[in-house]
């Protein structure tokens, strides 16, 4: 997982600072912030890149959680993105592009195989004049 210079959450989009200091919010020190009203998200890079990246994973959620209006409490979000978090780190493919055999196996049973064996055919025929074996 990264963390990208910017992130959309519902209607808004956030830039995503990476700050040499520890974030201040609400006369505590915190790993990161989000600031709702102003499109940004702070985080500290004082900290692990496993922190860095739960505390984004937990920022995000505070957006998600006021967009989406569900009033989460803060010991919620701090679960849910430590769950989240675990669960992004210990799956990373499951967000990438789907190359599995049988996402292939589903493609190739669209095409159709008749209009592919009669077109082999014909070429067969008129290149190689082998009418005989068909």
């Amino acid at each position: 997982m990264n963390i990208p210079n910017k992130v959309r959450i519902g209607y808004k989009d956030f830039k995503v600072n990476l700050v040499g200091h520890d974030v201040i919010y609400d006369n505590a020190v915190c790993y990161g912030n989000i600031e709702l009203d102003n499109g940004i998200i702070n985080i500290s890079n004082l900290y692990s890149q496993d922190q860095q990246k739960c505390t984004f994973i937990h920022e995000c959620l505070h957006g998600i959680d006021e967009n989406v209006e569900t009033k989460l409490s803060e010991e919620q979000i701090r679960k849910l993105s430590k769950g989240l978090y675990q669960f992004i780190k210990d799956n990373p493919d499951v967000f990438t592009k789907d190359t599995s055999i049988s996402n292939k196996l589903n493609v190739s049973v669209n095409v159709d195989t008749n209009k592919i064996t009669k077109s082999v055919k014909e070429h067969i025929n008129e290149n190689l004049n082998c009418e005989s074996y068909f």
